[in-house]
Parts: C-alpha cells; sequence; structure tokens
C-alpha cells in the first residue's frame, strides 16, 4: 500500500463529519476489546524542539502522527 500525504484542504474535502464520528466510535470499540494499539509517544530531540511520533493500529489500519514541537525548546529556554 502506497502512503498517503494530505494536506488539511484535502482532508476537509474528503472527509464527513458523521463517517468521522463513526470511525472513532470504532476506535474505542476496538480499544476496550482489545483489538487496537496506541504505544507511548517516541521523542527525537533536536537543537529548537523535539519530534513527537505516535503510531497506532486499529483493525485493518496502521497510522501515525508526526509532530515537531517548537515549545518544547522554549520551555527548556526559559528553566535556563
Amino acid at each position: 500500500m502506497a502512503t498517503m500525504l494530505l494536506s488539511k484542504r484535502e482532508i476537509k474535502y474528503l472527509l464527513e463529519m458523521p463517517a468521522i464520528i463513526g470511525a472513532v466510535e470504532e476506535a474505542f470499540k476496538s480499544w476496550e476489546q482489545h483489538r487496537a494499539s496506541m504505544p507511548p509517544k517516541a521523542y527525537l530531540v533536536v537543537d529548537k524542539g523535539d519530534f513527537r511520533a505516535m503510531p497506532a493500529v486499529i483493525p485493518d489500519a496502521v497510522g501515525i502522527k508526526w509532530v515537531y514541537n517548537l515549545a518544547f525548546q522554549m520551555q527548556v529556554a526559559m528553566k535556563s
């Protein structure tokens, strides 16, 4: 399966709120039935912040949220 990278605009065009609500409900059911997994975040600290990887798997799907956090560096600088 190919990796898809979608813009915010593409996501808004492709998704409808009732479908999103249904998918979230199914994800919580899968979690309750121990058929889903969401391990702890993984952090990668770099000079000006950190990256956070948040993987998850549910039946028939796997995904990851990848976030750059500049605020982390700002918090470190304020403590110094």
